[in-house]
């Protein structure tokens, strides 16, 4: 930024390269004088104001040009000599629990004192704008952890060592992936060794992601290029509270009421993705008496329906179930610890069965959870049970009572009883 009172020049306009939500880029202004008289900034030497300030995404990061007081130079057209700087950052904001934008404008006004016409302040203005990156999302609950398959594909560099080009394309290094990031880790990748210039590359990571944090975590995947520069790839980990509401249940209670024994309650659960991006998610109960009857919800990747229209489950569960089933076709790998699906706005639906214990007694209580990649959404399930339960062993049968003469089976008559038959063999002796 070259700061001239003749021609006098307000206006300096710097766009950032496309980055993705949550991540970082960063740009240092060089400012120096290009006219005669020396040029003196005040403190703060620059302020920053932008077109949204509810999703602030340019920041000023650090600056040495406060009370600076910079000598006009020569041959400085790069201005190299005599210069303060300007750091500055751009992070795209939103998009997670906000509005997405695609376009960002920031405005930086510098607060020099005698740089504009007559000796008086110019307010220089420098335009940025940043362009948003819509990358891939990763959700996880605090505490838990996800993994997600990114895809990476670029084409093959020239090799700067051939000059000019080799027409017959040559072949180039490709090294080791690494992933960079907060609670992120690589735990397999796809990639060939090399390429041939100017091919297509794909290559597939699967990520590993597992915040113990609740926030918005910028990670990425980075592949070296022997020679050249390497490939990056962004994406973005959500965790915790900060995910939003990614998943509508319908009803959020189920509450059976009174209930009677030996009989079965049933409701259906209705489940809407209402995110922006596809919802794994695992479905589960808690609760004595209360299982899940029937799922109609999509598989995940890897998953199958089991035989008789059961849950999704992966490939080698429906081998052991059902030996009829193919094998000859291979089946893909489940890379998700989440069985079910769903795609923006899908809806599926679950049904819950209830069949009281037979031992039960009074208000019941369980529930069901939904487990997907961004939160956990918990239907709480009650019931009552009204009647006492039956007795667990039918009473000793009673031979008589105590009074009026008739047979006791208390301690002292039963000792008579047992005696009987030992005075009947003596009395067989005497008559002998």
């Amino acid at each position: 930024v070259r700061i001239d009172t003749n021609p006098y020049q307000t206006g300096f306009a710097f766009e950032f390269p496309s980055t993705a939500y949550y991540e970082q880029r960063n740009m240092t202004l060089r400012i120096c004088n290009a006219s005669g008289d020396p040029l003196r900034f005040s403190s703060p030497a620059v302020i920053l104001s932008q077109d949204s300030p509810d999703y602030a995404s340019f920041g000023i990061t650090a600056t040495t040009c406060n009370d600076a007081v910079l000598q006009y130079a020569t041959d400085n057209a790069d201005c190299s000599k005599n210069f303060c700087q300007i750091s500055v950052s751009f992070s795209p904001q939103g998009g997670i629990g906000g509005p997405e934008k695609e376009l960002y404008y920031g405005y930086l006004r510098l607060r020099d004192l005698n740089s504009g016409p007559g000796g008086g302040p110019s307010n220089a203005t420098i335009y940025l704008s940043g362009r948003s990156q819509l990358g891939q999302y990763i959700y996880a609950p605090v505490g838990g952890q996800a993994q997600e398959a990114v895809r990476v594909t670029f084409t093959c560099p020239d090799d700067p060592a051939t000059v000019p080009p080799n027409p017959q394309n040559g072949t180039i290094q490709i090294g080791t992936p690494s992933v960079v990031g907060t609670y992120f880790r690589l735990i397999n990748y796809s990639c060939p060794d090399t390429c041939r210039e100017n091919t297509t590359v794909d290559c597939t990571a699967i990520i590993g992601f597992a915040p113990q944090t609740p926030g918005v975590f910028p990670g990425s995947i980075i592949i070296p290029i022997i020679g050249a520069e390497p490939v990056r790839r962004s994406f973005v980990g959500v965790a915790g509270s900060l995910t939003g509401n990614y998943i509508y249940v319908s009803p959020t209670y189920i509450d059976f009421g009174a209930v009677k024994r030996l009989n079965t309650y049933a409701q259906t659960l209705i489940i809407r993705n209402t995110s922006g991006s596809d919802l794994e998610f695992n479905l589960s109960v808690a609760g004595s008496g209360l299982v899940l009857k029937s799922i109609s919800c999509t598989c995940n990747t890897g998953y199958v329906t089991a035989p008789g229209g059961g849950p999704c489950v992966p490939p080698y569960e429906n081998l052991l179930r059902d030996p009829s089933f193919p094998t000859l076709t291979p089946l893909p790998i489940p890379t998700s610890s989440r069985a079910y699906r769903l795609r923006p706005g899908e809806v599926c639906s679950a049904v819950v069965e209830f069949s009281p214990p037979l031992t039960s007694t009074g208000n019941m209580n369980g529930a069901v959870i939904i487990d997907t990649q961004a939160q956990v959404v918990t239907v709480p399930m009650s019931a009552r049970m009204d009647v006492p339960p039956p007795p667990m062993s039918q009473p000793a049968p009673s031979i008589g009572s105590g009074g009026g003469g008739g047979c006791s089976t208390g301690g002292s008559s039963m000792a008579w009883l047992s005696i009987l038959p030992a005075l009947a063999l003596l009395r067989r002796f005497r008559k002998r």
